[in-house]
């Protein structure tokens, strides 16, 4: 298993293990588990956290509170409320109480007199609190929002409500009768929730509940759903086939599971399990999640759907947190429809499955734009993805929110970084990506009319060509010049050193090429795209090219006082074999020209 940034993932455990020894609760605001950052160390647990950048994360929280021109006011508003409506959470755990550190820690949400404000809406109770599933999910859940509380120290502005509105299921979770569930929302709602976690899922359309009343009270964040088993291990649903509910809700963020693992290339990938789709709106981490489980002190690494909602649900309180702060926001832009757009807006990066270019959250962007508007950058599907051989023109547009800020401002596309070559400006332009393999990011730097910035970036992945016949076909062929370009007619001399060679060989994988075996006259004479070949004298040299020690192209030149003649011809000898034609044509006065025939 391919982990991302093992390294990077060490040390940033590692500083967390050493801030729980040496930091105070004044300088670190609070501090995660030893436990928990001892395991996480040892196992690499910790990945999802460089992929969200939470380090960078936490420097950009803490500058808020920092800020010289005093822009933010955090004393003054109430905690933002997370509601967890789930199984129920073991509220004992210390993932919630602190009971590890002498600090402020507890992330629970509290009356004035102390008293745990949740519900458990299938037994009719409040202010009693558990778990109600074997395998502790709602815990699990409500943990991974906790952790990220700790990790921003931001215990005494954002809470947690905790919701159990399940039954204890055969499968060692829980089920959600629909009943229970709106009760629990209701709850939530009256008691003051602005976010509401919903890690749960149901093909039913009956559970496409959350209402435009609802959705204007607070952001409702839901798992996209895991699919289903199947003989190749699981897979999830594509939305245009089965969608999930409430997830699929237009008053949703629903939010897919991205894996741990790389891609082929190198790139992140949903993970297998996790259903797709339009319907959806957010990918995030939701591979080996590590949690708490139950117990007073004991954590567990989960994946799935219901992993990756939390974190968008925090995300949502972290961007509402900041607008409830900020003397320069409005009435609309601290509500919870306009917070929602946004978070769904904070993507610098798509996840391709399915044919679907599916957004990744970007909790450092959504931390880091000086205004209160956002953008993505956007590009018809497949147009990011180009080979050498075939680069074409791509349409980049910046899709902005609010959609009233669209054509406002100053708009400046950089490639490779946000102060990097300008390539472009407005809010839609065309460009053709360089020809080099490898990932080209493209920004665009949005001034808006009050001076705020805010960026967007695209990657374009650009492969190397897939070797054919009948693309070599196509490529001319010749001697290799001193400024790179390949020369078809050339002026041969008896004695002279010359190196033979195809134009476009950059455009193949140097792996591939390398395998390429050059002969004169059963004589080998090199490897790779290129050979140097010296013509000694009147005759004939029977050149010829294998790959993969199977022939696949001969050619014949024959010296014959002042002319020379090249015969070339193709000899295939299986599908699918690299064919590369040598030689070309030399016409009279000893001039040289490729020629292939058929």
């Amino acid at each position: 298993m391919r982990k991302l940034c093992k390294n990077t993932i060490f040390v940033m455990a590692l500083v967390l293990l050493c801030a729980a020894v040496i930091l105070s609760p004044a300088v670190a605001h609070a501090l995660l588990s030893p436990s928990y950052v001892q395991t996480v160390q040892e196992e690499g647990l910790e990945w999802w956290s460089d992929v969200l950048a939470l380090s960078e994360v936490k420097d950009t929280v803490d500058g808020w509170f920092s800020r010289a021109d005093g822009r933010y006011d955090f004393e003054d508003i109430s905690p933002i409320v997370v509601a967890v409506i789930d199984s129920g959470v073991d509220v004992g755990h210390e993932a919630f109480s602190g009971t590890y550190d002498q600090g402020e820690s507890d992330v629970l949400l509290r009356d004035d007199d102390g008293n745990l404000i949740c519900a458990n809406t299938v037994v009719g109770s409040r202010g009693v609190m558990s778990d109600v599933s074997r395998n502790g999910h709602g815990t699990h859940v409500a943990g991974i929002v906790a952790t990220l509380i700790h990790m921003m120290g931001l215990e005494k502005y954002i809470k947690i409500m905790p919701i159990a509105a399940g039954i204890a299921s055969s499968d060692g979770g829980a089920s959600f009768n629909l009943n229970d569930l709106i009760e629990g929302i209701e709850f939530a709602l009256e008691n003051g929730a602005d976010v509401v976690n919903l890690s749960l899922e149901s093909a039913s359309a009956d559970y496409d509940i959350v209402s435009d009343a609802w959705a204007s009270q607070a952001v409702f964040v839901a798992a996209a759903g895991n699919g289903r088993k199947t003989l190749n291990g699981n897979s999830g649903y594509d939305s245009a086939v089965r969608k999930c509910y409430p997830a699929a809700s237009e008053n949703v963020i629903g939010v897919m599971n991205v894996s741990d693992e790389l891609d082929e290339d190198g790139n992140l990938k949903l993970s297998d399990a996790s259903n797709y789709g339009d319907a959806y709106d957010l990918c995030a981490p939701g591979a080996l999640i590590y949690s708490a489980n139950g117990k007073e002190d004991d954590y567990v690494a989960k994946s799935g759907t219901s992993m990756a909602a939390p974190i968008a649900s925090f995300a949502s309180a972290l961007a509402l947190l900041r607008a409830r702060a900020d003397k320069n926001a409005t009435e609309e832009t601290q509500s919870a429809e306009y917070i929602k757009k946004l978070v769904e807006f904070s993507s610098t990066s798509c996840i391709r499955k399915g044919g679907y270019r599916l957004n990744l959250l970007d909790m450092k962007k959504l931390a880091e734009s000086d205004g209160m508007a956002c953008a993505r950058a956007d590009v018809v599907y497949g147009e990011d993805r180009q080979r050498l051989d075939e680069l074409s023109e791509i349409v980049f547009r910046l899709d902005a929110f609010p959609t009233d800020m669209y054509g406002q401002g100053k708009v400046e596309w950089t490639l490779g970084d946000p102060g990097g070559e300008k390539i472009g400006e407005g809010f839609e332009f065309s460009f053709t990506p360089p020809r080099e393999v490898g990932k080209k990011t493209i920004y665009a730097r949005w001034t808006l009319p009050d001076g705020s910035v805010t960026v967007a970036s695209y990657e374009v992945i650009l492969s190397y060509a897939e070797l054919s016949k009948e693309r070599l076909d196509t490529l001319e062929i010749g001697v290799l010049a001193d400024g790179g370009e390949i020369l078809t007619n050339v002026k041969f001399e008896k004695g002279k050193e010359y190196t033979l060679a195809f134009a476009g060989a950059k455009e193949y994988s140097p792996e591939a090429l390398k395998e390429v075996v050059w002969y004169v006259n059963g004589e080998r004479i090199g490897t790779g795209a290129q050979a140097r070949f010296t013509p000694s004298g009147d005759g004939k040299y029977e050149i010829y090219v294998s790959f993969d020690d199977m022939l696949s192209a001969k050619s014949v030149v024959e010296f014959k006082e002042d002319r020379t003649i090249a015969y070339v011809c193709y000899t295939i000898v299986a599908a699918g074999v690299l064919v590369i034609v040598v030689i070309g044509m030399i016409r009279t006065c000893a001039s040289f020209r490729a020629k292939k025939r058929k």
